[in-house]
């Protein structure tokens, strides 16, 4: 490239703040990329009063933008969205779409027992359809981000024993019971949806035609409640306010069609 010799092969970098050394070679790693065309030669770049080449950008985060260039290293789960949205100013495809699945793969992994769940639903399915020769077979799928939610008791509301809702987990009779597999509870950004996404996604990768029958978020919960009495205060404890503990499990319906 004729233009290269405009900049030296070490590159001292200031992103934000941040200060940075790394190769040329590094930088161009890919060509369609907005590092690529700012050190193609083909556009003035600005240094700061030390002569690095200076990008207004905070630079928190683009160790890990380098680290993929120069090694096609991931960073940590808990950070990938935001190095997913450096990636993005930066126009670096394939760190975008590794991120995606990096981050797609470490939500999965919260979720317990998820591999054995997508097997029993392929079994209950196949089962179904077996006994019935029938062409769509239909699967009962317990999913909740939250098995519980506290919220404000009404006036109506009925006045009974205060109790904690933990201990109910395995007593009451749960909508959780009529599904075949049980998804949940998992922490950060992903919903309901996104997770019912996920399970379409490695169903088909599994060979199986599957769709969920529901929207995300519109299927029948649990609803049992229990009333909660906490105090309104740590100096008056004899003084509470009454809220509920509300189960939130929701029972989705994934039809399989095979043939």
């Amino acid at each position: 490239m004729a233009d290269e010799e405009e900049f030296p092969q070490v590159i001292p970098l200031n992103v934000g703040g941040h200060t940075f050394t790394t190769t040329l070679m590094t930088l161009r790693r890919h060509e369609d990329s907005m590092l690529a065309a700012m050190f193609s030669g083909r556009h003035r770049a600005t240094q700061d009063a030390e002569g690095r080449y200076f990008i207004d950008r905070e630079g928190t985060h683009f160790i890990h933008i380098l680290n993929f260039l120069r090694s096609e290293t991931l960073p940590p789960y808990d950070i990938s969205t935001q190095v997913y949205k450096e990636a993005l100013f930066y126009g670096i495809l394939p760190l975008m779409e590794q991120l995606g699945e990096h981050i797609r793969h470490e939500f999965l992994l919260q979720i317990p027992n998820y591999n054995e769940n997508l097997e029993r639903m392929i079994d209950h399915a196949r089962k179904e359809a077996m006994a019935e020769y029938g062409r769509y077979s239909k699967v009962p799928v317990c999913i909740f981000k939250r098995a519980f939610e506290q919220v404000k008791a009404r006036q109506e509301d009925p006045d009974l024993d205060p109790t904690i809702a933990e201990e109910y987990v395995e007593e009451h009779e749960c909508k959780e019971q009529e599904g075949t597999a049980s998804f949940g509870p998992w922490e950060g950004i992903p919903t309901e949806g996104d997770l019912i996404e996920c399970i379409i996604l490695d169903l088909a990768d599994k060979g199986y035609k599957c769709i969920n029958e529901y929207e995300a978020g519109g299927a029948p919960t649990c609803k049992k409640w229990w009333l909660v009495e906490k105090p309104e205060s740590f100096a008056d404890a004899s003084a509470t306010r009454k809220s509920k503990i509300v189960c939130k499990k929701r029972l989705y319906h994934f039809r399989f069609k095979w043939w």
